[in-house]
């Protein structure tokens, strides 16, 4: 996929550049925005070494987990 059709689906151009030259650290939600455009998830995008590369490690595909909640952080007791 070129940088112009990833910018068509929404990402902006300079954005996706400065991501692919490792000028930008991408947030959270701009991970899910590109796994979706990529038809592919965040996991898939980011990992970068195979279960069989990695001793004593649980894969992130393993893992069950979600996206925190916008917002607010929760408060904590002091």
């Amino acid at each position: 996929m070129t940088q112009e059709e990833v910018a068509a689906k929404g990402i902006s151009y300079r954005y996706y550049q400065e991501l692919e030259r490792g000028q930008r650290n991408p947030t959270l939600r701009m991970l899910a925005d590109l796994a979706g455009i990529f038809g592919i998830n965040v996991v898939q995008l980011v990992e970068t070494e195979t279960a069989a590369d990695i001793k004593g490690r649980i894969p992130l595909a393993e893992l069950d987990v979600t996206a925190p909640r916008r917002g607010r952080k929760p408060k904590t007791s002091s």
